[in-house]
């Protein structure tokens, strides 16, 4: 038996395409029965396979002696094998307000995993996860709550984390571990019902049994049933959509307009995300309240959705984003930036100016008043009449106490983009024009649903003999294009006017 599973573990990982020859495992081992099985069957495959094994031991420090008595059981293992060990101790007792002792401590264990795992160039870590632990995890899920994300249990794979022994169930690695004899500890803790895991395996699953002989089984069927569903709907969603959301500076983003704004598919998208991108589940009441602050949400507003995660909900214009990350709001502030663009130099043919600061491209150009009648009003440019001494324009972002004349008095710019309801991230990055000493135009028109502002003082006329047109060429769409990627190639630059 002992060699027929060790077959079998072989041929999961094959299935799986867990490891490729030569491959550097670290395995992340306790002391217990799943953690010694593991360690014994990937000593049997390295040498079919190539590989080089290493051990990770985190010591909790939650059970004294007993803490200490797993990690020398391991370091003495790891010795007599002669596998490289990584023995960490963190006190997972002292753990922030708000996180179990459970998630707390492996959130902690797979960071020092995968720091390790990149400063030594280990290429897969390998966790002692069985088809009993699945169960296990499929049943806590449906009790606390779950969609068909949370039906598929623990996955084979995730980024470098593989789970060989995930075909196996705890009958079988029981029995593994009596035929060769093999010594492990028992961590006493597992018999403490208090912990939700616990009182499946030790009380809820055993009594189901007694009614329903095969319900891990059942359960093992219908995480399959539910991760083969969740592929085709989301290979059905990519046909028809496309990506339903990226990854932009670590964080996700969701465009619901980009899914036709249908909250099915934007439920699909935020779990999804939340589960592939950021490896957590969260109940389907806390997704439903997420869901509920989007209709709300009429500018910006930030949900919690776990310990430290948040969701970050934007309208601009017509339009709106669903940011998923660690850190609530968006980008850091913008830097200052100044650029004084030469008009004496500028015709017909668009002069391009990229502003790397904060990702915005511009192109500027002299015009007839008949492209003013024909788009100026209302459209995407922003048209000024400059007097015939102007030689110069700057254009910048705001500083405080920025103000604008308006046909029906003077603002503060800062209130003027409040009632426009520009996201607070995204007004450092607004353009503002200045000619002669004075505000010209704001450019809000880069906004969607938004129009730009003209100074009282730069208002076109049919007398006006200098019209400069300035539109966006890219950059300053929501969440679109990050600092220091501009849109576009140059086929003119503002030359060495720059005023950083």
């Amino acid at each position: 038996m002992s060699d027929a599973i060790v077959q079998r573990v072989g041929e999961f990982i094959l299935e799986h395409g867990m490891l490729e020859k030569r491959d550097r495992l670290l395995l992340s081992l306790s002391a217990g029965k799943d953690s010694m099985a593991l360690l014994d069957i990937m000593c049997k495959l390295a040498g079919q396979m190539s590989l080089t094994l290493g051990v990770f031991h985190l010591n909790h420090l939650a059970r004294g002696a007993d803490s200490d008595g797993d990690e020398a059981f391991v370091t003495d293992l790891a010795g007599l094998k002669g596998i490289r060990l990584y023995a960490e101790r963190l006190d997972c007792t002292m753990r922030p307000r708000g996180k179990s002792f459970e998630e707390y401590s492996r959130e902690r264990r797979y960071e020092m995993l995968a720091r390790i795992a990149r400063s030594d160039s280990w290429t897969r870590i390998a966790t002692a996860h069985t088809l009993s632990d699945n169960s296990e995890t499929v049943l806590m899920r449906i009790l606390r709550g779950t969609g068909i994300h949370g039906l598929r249990g623990i996955d084979p794979i995730r980024g470098i984390f593989i789970r060989p022994l995930l075909g196996l169930n705890s009958e079988e690695i029981y029995a593994y571990l009596r035929e060769n004899e093999l010594e492990w500890r028992e961590d006493g803790s597992n018999a403490d019902s208090r912990f939700l895991r616990n009182f499946i395996r030790n009380e809820l699953l055993p009594f189901t049994a007694r009614r329903f002989g095969a319900a891990e089984e059942a359960l093992n069927r219908l995480s399959v049933l539910a991760t083969e569903n969740q592929l085709l709907i989301g290979r059905l969603l990519a046909k028809a959509y496309g990506k339903a959301f990226t990854v932009e500076d670590g964080r996700v983003v969701i465009r619901p307009e980009e899914l036709d704004n249908d909250e099915s598919i934007i439920r699909h998208a935020l779990i999804t995300a939340i589960r592939d991108h950021f490896g957590m589940y969260i109940s389907r009441a806390i997704i439903e309240e997420a869901l509920r602050a989007y209709r709300s949400c009429k500018s910006t507003l930030t949900v919690k959705a776990g310990s430290d995660l948040y969701i970050h909900y934007e309208r601009v214009g017509r339009g709106s984003t669903i940011c998923i990350g660690h850190a609530i709001g968006g980008r850091s502030k913008s830097p200052a930036w100044k650029y004084c663009v030469d008009i004496i130099g500028v015709s017909a043919w668009p002069l391009r100016l990229d502003i790397a600061e904060c990702g915005i491209s511009m192109d500027i150009s002299v015009v007839e008043y008949s492209r003013f009648l024909e788009e100026g009003r209302n459209g995407p440019g922003l048209f000024l009449a400059l007097p015939e001494n102007v030689d110069y324009i700057i254009l910048r972002n705001r500083v405080k106490g920025d103000r604008i004349k308006l046909g029906f008095g003077t603002r503060k710019i800062k209130d003027l983009m409040i009632d426009l309801k520009i996201p607070a991230r995204l007004r450092d990055s607004i353009p503002i024009v200045e000619a002669n000493g004075k505000t010209a135009g704001v450019m809000t028109g880069f906004m969607p649903g938004a129009t730009n502002r003209v100074g009282v003082d730069f208002m076109i006329t049919e007398k006006s003999q200098k019209i400069l047109a300035i539109y966006r060429a890219g950059g300053i769409n929501g969440f679109n294009d990050p600092p220091g990627i501009t849109a576009g190639n140059a086929s003119n630059t503002a030359r060495s006017n720059n005023y950083r």
